[in-house]
């Protein structure tokens, strides 16, 4: 159990990781959607090449017809949380661009395990689980709420009302939540958690590129040369790729929920750590003592869900 306690952690440590790397590449092209795609693209040949270095045989027609229908949509869905992403930290400001996903992760990772949607174990719901994600989120808020609070960091629109934005960003949480939970079944059904990222990977990559390519922004590869892109500004689709794999992996062993848990708390750990010691060429904020509590409360909670 121990573990797979560190590959959720893992997992949850290469997103902060993978958001640096690309936030290089998409400086060079200035097209977030093209610097993912690029970013879908490398992960997609990382994880063909991955895949044959592990023994695991390309997927057949004959397993990919054994897949429901909704087994296909994790690709799907990860574009409409990249999407959501992008537009979302433009109208809430990056606190509540964070937050709320990572609320309504929890609260629907546990109501995936608890009714077994999407082909998941049932993991009964108990008092000692609502009190852990109870903790988690008030762990999430110390550290990234309270700070920005401090600093008056909060920035929106001061036009209109942001309760549409606010519950999307619940929304696509949930959402991502799914795609978690998809991954995981379609691991398990193929039999490889690899071929599960890959085919997540491949469908975001046709998506993202098809839809460059329409507006007409593909031309913009040629900054990539210009200007003099760096080779680890292409290791996002490589990270992300195997953070995939992690999740998929993880899902049929220990829950979607839990998986979920140990991913924000990785993710969220790594961050601090990056932003304290301005790691990739981020600007070094060292961590306030409201962030450190927080993390220690979201700690307890991991522990209250994970090992009690």
């Amino acid at each position: 159990m121990v573990f797979l306690i560190a590959l959720g952690l893992i997992a949850g440590g290469l997103v902060p990781v993978q958001t640096s790397v690309n936030s290089r590449l998409r400086q060079d092209i200035n097209e977030p959607f093209l610097a993912s795609g690029i970013s879908f693209l490398v992960g997609t040949l990382f994880l063909i090449i991955f895949g044959l270095f592990t023994g695991s045989p390309f997927i057949g027609f004959s397993e990919l017809g054994q897949l429901p229908w909704w087994g296909y949509l994790g690709g799907v869905l990860a574009t409409i949380c990249l999407t959501a992403n992008i537009f979302m930290f433009g109208e809430l400001g990056s606190v509540l661009a964070i937050v709320l996903p990572m609320v309504g992760q929890i609260i629907f990772g546990i109501l995936i395990d608890t009714f077994g949607w999407f082909g998941t174990q049932v993991i009964p719901l108990t008092a000692m689980k609502v009190g852990g994600a109870i903790l988690v989120l008030l762990g999430i808020i110390l550290i990234v709420v309270f700070p920005s609070l401090h600093h008056r960091s909060i920035t929106t629109k001061q036009s209109g009302s942001k309760l549409f934005w606010e519950i999307g960003g619940i929304v696509s949480g949930m959402i991502y939540a799914s795609e978690i939970a998809i991954n995981g079944h379609v691991g398990k059904v193929l039999h490889s958690p690899i071929h599960a990222a890959f085919l997540t990977f491949l469908i975001s990559t046709i998506l993202l590129l098809g839809f460059v390519t329409v507006r007409g922004n593909i031309t913009r590869l040629a900054l990539i040369r210009k200007n003099h892109t760096p080779w680890w500004g292409f290791l996002g689709g490589i990270i992300g790729g195997f953070s995939i794999y992690l999740a998929a992996l993880l899902v049929p062993q220990i829950g979607n929920g839990s998986a979920i848990t140990l991913g924000i708390l990785g993710q969220i750990a790594i961050s601090l750590l990056i932003d304290t010691f301005g790691l990739l060429g981020g600007q070094k904020r060292p961590a306030e003592r409201v962030q450190i509590i927080g993390l220690f409360v979201l700690i307890v909670g991991v522990v209250f869900t994970e090992l009690l």
